[in-house]
């Protein structure tokens, strides 16, 4: 007999509550002293909210910061508006509207830069200076994020990247052909729901996809990742898949684990799509190799092929699923166990209710006779 399984009800993100403010009284041209002192000031008008998000607006169209901020204190600039980041760490939120932010960073390799949102950023670093971008934080993205970088520029590295809702990020020169530049990221995360797009990528560390994400792979490299597909329900209407797209060499492994602590096994021959896509020939079985299925009653892992054909290339899914009886669990009911415990508890009720007739009747007669 197989587990029933618990239902799990499936996490709804939540965002951070924010307070949104503006700095009052910031001449046209502050200073980066001013500046700093001024943002000072406003945030410790509100340091005992320290479990929400503080929002600086600064209505200025030249920025010169130069702060420490702590990681729930965000600068949200106007649109057009140009930051000269002149050391510190910047958490910097995009302004609305398909706003455009220019950042002109200094001659540190490391740059502690925090982006969040949606909208069109260009980084600017000192000519001849150096050719090497590194921003030693996280980019949170809730939409499409344009990044463009100077000419001289030949490598972009990001610490980490966390996709939320529909995702995408692209990097490019700033020069008339806007040449592409591949972005070298060391973590990934997919948030629930999220839906993200990765174009001309190299994942060094890791990839995590929360089920009912997705990411799309295009020209993406993660030889060296690890994969973390995580599970939070055996729901049927969450088979998948965590990824699709194109795909090449495998990542060093995929593993599947549980994200949240739910009862049961998946159903028995039920199919999770994991990937799904166009394979390089004889990929598949390569990536398939690479699938870790750990205790969580999954038995089977296969390459199948999807329905359309495409030319020197492979079009299939990798697919889990349990292909026998799940044990048994020692603290857990089965349908035969439940049953017989009920129909137990019915006879158990008709024996008593017997018992009291044949006493009452008893009574009775004694009763008579007397």
């Amino acid at each position: 007999e197989s587990i029933l399984p618990t239902p799990t009800l499936i996490p709804t993100p939540v965002p951070i509550p924010e307070i949104i403010f503006e700095i009052d009284n910031l001449p046209e041209n502050a200073n980066e002293a001013v500046f700093n002192e001024k943002l000072k000031e406003t945030f410790n008008l509100y340091s005992d909210l320290k479990d929400m998000n503080l929002i600086a607006i600064v209505k200025l169209e030249k920025i010169e910061f130069n702060s420490q901020l702590n990681k729930n204190q965000f600068i949200k600039p106007v649109s057009k508006s140009t930051i000269h980041f002149n050391g510190g760490n910047l958490n910097l939120i995009l302004p609305d509207f398909d706003a455009s932010t220019e950042i002109f960073l200094n001659e540190e390799e490391r740059t502690n830069l925090l982006i969040k949102g949606k909208g069109d950023v260009t980084l600017i670093v000192p000519q001849d200076t150096k050719k090497k971008i590194h921003i030693n934080n996280t980019m949170m993205i809730n939409g499409e994020i344009n990044l463009k970088v100077s000419n001289q520029i030949e490598s972009f590295e990001v610490d980490s990247i966390n996709f939320d809702s529909n995702s995408a990020i692209s990097v490019k020169k700033i020069n008339e052909g806007q040449q592409k530049l591949d972005l070298k990221v060391h973590n990934i995360a997919a948030n629930y729901y999220s839906n993200g797009i990765l174009m001309d990528f190299t994942i060094l560390d890791s990839i995590t996809i929360y089920q009912t994400a997705l990411l799309n792979f295009q020209n993406v490299d993660c030889e060296t990742a690890k994969i973390e597909l995580k599970m939070i329900t055996f729901s049927d209407a969450q088979t998948g898949p965590f990824l699709k797209g194109a795909f090449k060499n495998p990542p060093s492994l995929i593993n599947v684990s549980k994200s949240l602590s739910f009862d049961g096994y998946p159903e028995k021959n039920e199919e999770y799509v994991i990937v799904s896509g166009s394979f390089d020939e004889n990929k598949c079985i390569e990536w398939l190799d690479k699938v870790e299925l750990g205790d969580y009653g999954f038995n089977s892992k296969n390459c199948v092929d999807n329905n359309d054909l495409l030319a020197n290339q492979e079009n299939k899914r990798i697919v889990i699923k349990s292909v026998q009886d799940q044990p048994k669990d020692k603290n857990k009911l089965t349908k035969t166990q439940i049953i017989g415990i009920a129909v137990g508890c019915a006879a158990g009720v008709i024996v008593i209710v017997v018992i009291i007739v044949v006493v009452v009747i008893c009574v009775k007669k004694k009763r008579k006779v007397n």
